[in-house]
């Protein structure tokens, strides 16, 4: 069995709305290349170029092929399939949910398995008493940016910022 062959990439067939396709055309996308790569180093010199687009029309399920049909380009449907398939995080939603989120009885009030979940905390009322301490403690163990907010800018912050 030739190297190619052993790197040749399974059919991409998956439904766009499927929770899964941005995971399942990633991981076929890298296979995908990975035989691409293999085949341009297999190939002779004289021989003429490879054929990126006919590949990939080779490999996409018909479901999917009726979404690049009339790309002229390899660059051109690879770009389509992306969009298609790796759908952007709604930042929107995903503040709404932040705001509107109960902490659980079993959480403290600084829980480490939300911040690393995010790259950005609030802490709301951080220039003084319990949501100072919540900054101090946040910036020593967060792997991001803290963001303090309060009412007013107390005259002594500069010391306060100075730890």
């Amino acid at each position: 069995m030739s190297k190619t062959s052993a790197l040749k990439p399974a059919k991409l067939e998956v439904d766009i709305n499927c929770e899964t396709a941005c995971k399942l055309w990633k991981h076929w996308k890298r296979t995908f290349d990975n035989f691409l790569a293999e085949l341009a180093q297999e190939q002779i010199s004289t021989a003429p170029p490879i054929n990126k687009l006919q590949l990939l029309t080779n490999f996409v399920s018909a479901e999917i092929f009726e979404f690049i049909e009339d790309c002229n380009t390899y660059d051109s449907a690879v770009e389509i399939l992306q969009e298609l398939l790796v759908k952007k995080p709604n930042e929107i939603f995903a503040r709404h949910l932040l705001t509107t989120r109960k902490q659980q009885p079993s959480e403290s009030t600084v829980t480490v398995k939300i911040m690393a979940s995010s790259r950005v905390e609030i802490v709301t009322g951080g220039n003084k008493g319990i949501g100072l301490a919540i900054v101090r403690a946040l910036s020593k163990v967060f792997n991001g940016d803290v963001c303090l907010t309060a009412r007013t800018m107390s005259k002594d912050w500069r010391l306060r910022n100075s730890d």
